[in-house]
C-alpha cells in the first residue's frame, strides 16, 4: 500500500513537472514572439524603415511627422486610451495624427466623434492596415518623421512616454530644418 502511494505521488508529480515545462515552454515562445524575431521587434512596422502602405497617409500633408494609432472600435484598451490620444493631438498640431481603425464601417463611423477634429480616422474592416504594419494587437501607436520613417513604437501607450517621443521628434525635425536652412560654410 505505501508503494502504491509513493508510485501514485511520483506520477502526479512528474505530470505536475511535465505540465510546467510546457507551460514554460509555451511562455518562452511567446516571449520571443513578441520581443525578437531575428534581431529585431516582432510588433509593428521595423524601427529606421519606411512606412508600410496606408490609404490615408496620402490624405495627410507631406513633410510632417505623423503618429499612426491602430485601434478597434470593441476595444476597452483603445477606449481607455481616447484621453491620451486626444491630448496629444491638441498638444503636437504640428504632426499628422491618424486612426486606423479595426471594426465595420458604420460601427467605426460611430466612434469617430470621440476623437479630437484633427485626427483623420480610416476604417479597417479587413484588417489590411494592421496586418501590413504587422501590429497584432491594440491600442498600438507608430510615429514616423517627416519623410515616413518608422521613429518610434509603443504598445502600452502612456502619456508620459508618447511625450518624451514626440518632443524627441520635434526636436529632430527642428534640428533638421535648422540644418537645411543655415547659410553655406565659406572656408578661407
Amino acid at each position: 500500500m505505501f508503494e502504491a502511494l509513493v508510485v501514485s505521488s511520483v506520477v502526479s508529480w512528474l505530470a505536475m513537472l511535465g505540465l510546467a515545462m510546457s507551460i514554460r515552454r509555451v511562455y518562452d515562445d511567446l516571449r520571443s514572439y513578441m520581443n525578437d524575431v531575428d534581431g529585431r521587434d516582432a510588433h509593428g512596422p521595423i524601427l529606421g524603415r519606411i512606412s508600410p502602405q496606408m490609404d490615408v497617409l496620402d490624405t495627410t500633408p507631406q513633410g510632417r511627422p505623423t503618429v499612426c494609432w491602430f485601434m478597434a472600435v470593441g476595444c476597452a484598451p483603445c477606449r481607455a486610451a481616447l484621453p491620451v490620444v486626444n491630448a496629444l493631438a491638441e498638444e503636437y498640431d504640428g504632426f499628422n495624427h491618424v486612426v486606423s481603425c479595426v471594426g465595420r464601417e458604420f460601427s467605426v463611423l460611430a466612434f469617430q466623434p470621440q476623437f479630437h477634429d484633427e485626427i483623420v480616422v480610416q476604417a479597417d474592416p479587413q484588417r489590411g492596415n494592421a496586418k501590413r504594419w504587422e501590429v497584432h494587437f491594440t491600442p498600438f501607436v507608430v510615429v514616423l518623421d517627416g519623410d515616413r520613417y518608422v521613429r518610434f513604437k509603443l504598445a502600452r501607450i502612456s502619456h508620459d512616454k508618447m511625450r518624451l517621443a514626440l518632443d524627441g521628434i520635434e526636436a529632430q525635425a527642428r534640428a533638421e530644418q535648422a540644418d537645411s536652412t543655415a547659410p553655406p560654410m565659406v572656408e578661407a
